[in-house]
């Protein structure tokens, strides 16, 4: 690498820094790094108790338990917003590095600091890299396993062959066990080997000597996918997600690009979301599976010339894209889980694809332009990503907020500060019940859940169901209940609830936070 060429290296990995650590701390802890964090908080034998159970896990995380080993030994060193989500930071920055390399095996530098500044500034990826969930670490998993299959297939000398073995298995492995969505990668893979057999006869036989490997280690998995699978289906988790669609489809390819959130009302509306931002993304990424691409200009007329030669760096590409993608979407045609953030590990070529297009433009004063212009795209949406203009996919369902529209921690501090010897909190939404748990350890006793008709209490890991108020409630001198909903909106009172309430207590007090209401309440 020349030297200039260095100095934007550390320039984009630095930025590729500051973005991921800058208010990492800001947002409250939420509902689903609630899930990972309780979970993680548990002695080593209850988390591996609880995915292999077959019982209902008590915090809802059907994920493998990898994440949640590594974060049980990452809490020593605090549990602060800031610090429980600083892996993720970690593992953001080092993803940043992998998908220079990786283009790199195939493409030239231009292509690979075009990759590398766009991994750095993508909002999809900021977000995760400030989250305390094990999305951002499946994105590094996968980056490693596909380095790994590109330096293999490049590799020559027979020693080497064996270390690029070696990581490819440990880092394949670490995926599996670390989101569900790695199979899909894996037979990417070994469809590409397949395809080029004949290219790669001298690795067939180490080939599928580590896919034996891998799926004899693989088979504690395999137990806890049709375990959690069946769990997630009969307690409805999965409900929230649509069905595939051409609009989820777009709107999903829009998320990886521009953020996930809906960017009408606030300033930066106008270069982000805009129909030609789209087109242009999609353009560039079309023009990246071209091997050549000639833009002339006869008689003031413009001619696009493209050539395609469907040679292995392209196939690498396309492959990582195309098969997860079209197996995620076959699978959820009867039970969906095509979710933007469960195929987190398929932007990497898309963002390559997109680098390699500009590539292809030919003529310099063209990609410089292009090229500010993505990046100018990815710098607003890391604007609105930062700058709390947040509204959500669909009114009825729980916002995925950079900043956080819940005074979650607020309201956990108000509760420590009235709650008295014999009350009971009750929470009516869940998006609020189990950050409360992580925030308030020492009022979880008399911390309730009241969901579907009944209410629920948790008691280390072991979960109690009640169908009728009135045992726990109604000798209950006061009742502390913080309302809320899966929206920032707090909306209605559960009827049932409401009407119990109503007839058995009267308000004496009430607390209005964002997203969150306190209503205190004494025995009639």
């Amino acid at each position: 690498m020349k030297k200039d060429k260095r100095y934007i290296f550390l320039i984009v990995l630095l930025l590729g820094l500051f973005l991921r650590i800058y208010d990492l701390g800001t947002k409250d802890i939420w509902y689903d790094e609630s899930m990972s964090l309780l979970q993680s908080m548990l002695p080593l034998k209850k988390i591996l108790a609880i995915s292999f159970s077959t019982a209902t896990n008590p915090f809802r995380d059907t994920h493998p338990f990898l994440y949640h080993l590594l974060l049980h030994f990452w809490l020593y060193l605090g549990k602060s917003e800031f610090l429980v989500r600083l892996p993720s930071v970690i593992a953001g920055i080092i993803s940043i590095y992998i998908v220079y390399l990786i283009a790199k095996i195939f493409f030239d530098e231009e292509v690979s600091i075009l990759a590398m500044i766009f991994a750095a500034f993508s909002p999809f990826f900021i977000y995760y890299s400030q989250e305390a969930r094990m999305y951002i670490f499946n994105l590094l998993f996968t980056l490693f396993s596909f380095y790994f299959l590109g330096k293999l297939i490049n590799e020559v000398d027979a020693h080497h062959l064996k270390s690029k073995l070696i990581g490819f298995t440990i880092f394949t492995l670490l995926n599996l066990y670390t989101h569900y969505f790695a199979i899909f990668y894996l037979i990417a893979q070994n469809f590409f080997i397949f395809i080029l057999y004949r290219k790669f006869k001298h690795l067939i036989k180490s080939w599928l000597f580590i896919q034996v490997i891998i799926a004899l280690l693989s088979i504690p998995l395999i137990y806890i996918i049709f375990n959690k699978f069946a769990q997630a289906q009969n307690q409805q988790w999965l409900i929230w997600i649509p069905p595939p669609s051409v609009y989820h489809l777009l709107r999903i390819f829009r998320n990886w690009n521009f953020t996930f959130l809906q960017l009408h009302g606030n300033p930066f509306y106008p270069v982000i979301n805009k129909v030609w931002a789209t087109i242009l993304i999609a353009f560039l990424l079309i023009t990246g599976f071209a091997r050549e691409l000639k833009v002339k200009l006869e008689n003031k007329e413009l001619f696009l010339n493209f050539k395609f030669d469907l040679k292995e760096d392209i196939l690498f590409l396309i492959l990582w894209l195309f098969i997860p993608l079209i197996l995620v979407i076959l699978l959820s045609l009867k039970t969906s889980f095509f979710v933007d953030r469960y195929l987190i590990g398929v932007i990497p070529p898309v963002i390559i694809l997109i680098a390699k297009g500009i590539k292809n433009l030919y003529n310099s004063r063209l990609k410089a332009v292009v090229s500010t212009l993505v990046i100018i795209i990815y710098i607003a949406s890391c604007g609105e990503y930062y700058g709390r203009y947040n509204i959500p996919h669909y009114p009825d369902v729980y916002l995925h907020s950079p900043k956080g529209l819940k005074d979650i921690k607020e309201m956990s501090n108000l509760l420590k500060t009235i709650s008295q010897k014999d009350d009971i909190i009750l929470a009516d939404n869940s998006s609020v019940f189990f950050p409360l748990l992580y925030y308030t350890p020492q009022l979880n006793e008399k911390l309730y859940l009241y969901e579907n008709k009944t209410i629920i209490h948790y008691r280390a890991v072991n979960l109690y169901v009640y169908n009728d108020l009135n045992k726990i409630l109604l000798d209950r001198e006061r009742i502390l209940l913080v309302h809320s909903s899966w929206s920032w909106i707090t909306g209605e009172i559960d009827k049932d609830l409401k009407k119990w309430l109503d007839k058995n207590t009267i308000k004496t007090g009430e607390v209005k936070l964002t997203g969150i209401d306190l209503l205190l309440l004494k025995k009639k």
